[in-house]
């Protein structure tokens, strides 16, 4: 449904913001960005507003998903700019749209959604660094090595016998690369994310 809604928008090849933080929401967020053929930016609830709204820019962001914690900063950051975006909030936000913003209905099903393809060289991610040198600058990461660091993972620990009986705690921030491991290597062997 998340993929449906990003899709309609015109996601597919864009990159979309991911404004959360360790929920259910940010989980099906990422996900749904993937699969509509989108680009992740993560982004830090707990960062600073002005720092979150320079990445929105830098980044070029036309839509941007939020978790609960996501949605309560949004004021905030959206005050600081005047790029409108397309926002996709949980729970399937009723209220009127921030001002110059467009609120994403969420579909009651995905019928007749189809996923498009996306290549190797297509961008999955842009990570933002920590800005210490006073601008955050973004990192890309194409799916190529995405799929080359899970096949990878899975090559390395599979003779393990990791499975879905096994927990993986997602350790690192989602605006963190290492997130990665956490996030799709358990998603990989079937066990469950913590």
């Amino acid at each position: 449904r998340i993929a449906a809604a990003l899709a309609a928008a015109g996601a597919r090849g864009r990159p979309v913001g991911l404004l959360a933080s360790r929920s259910v929401h940010t989980y099906a967020g990422m996900l749904g960005i993937l699969i509509a053929g989108g680009a992740v930016v993560p982004l830090n609830p707990a960062f600073p507003a002005e720092r979150t709204r320079q990445m929105i820019d830098l980044a070029g962001l036309d839509s941007l998903v939020a978790d609960a914690g996501g949605a309560g900063v949004l004021p905030a950051v959206l005050a600081l700019g005047d790029r409108p975006l397309n926002l996709l909030l949980p729970g399937g936000h009723d209220g009127p749209a921030p001002a110059g913003h467009r609120v994403l209905p969420l579909p009651a099903d995905a019928g007749g959604f189809v996923a498009p393809e996306v290549g190797g060289d297509d961008l999955a991610y842009l990570f933002f660094t920590s800005g210490s040198t006073g601008v955050p600058k973004g990192v890309g990461v194409l799916h190529r090595n995405v799929s080359r660091f899970v096949g990878m993972s899975l090559e390395r620990y599979g003779p393990l016998g990791l499975g879905p009986e096994d927990r993986f705690s997602q350790f690192y921030d989602i605006t963190f690369d290492s997130s990665m491991f956490d996030l799709y290597v358990s998603w990989a062997f079937g066990a469950c994310l913590c």
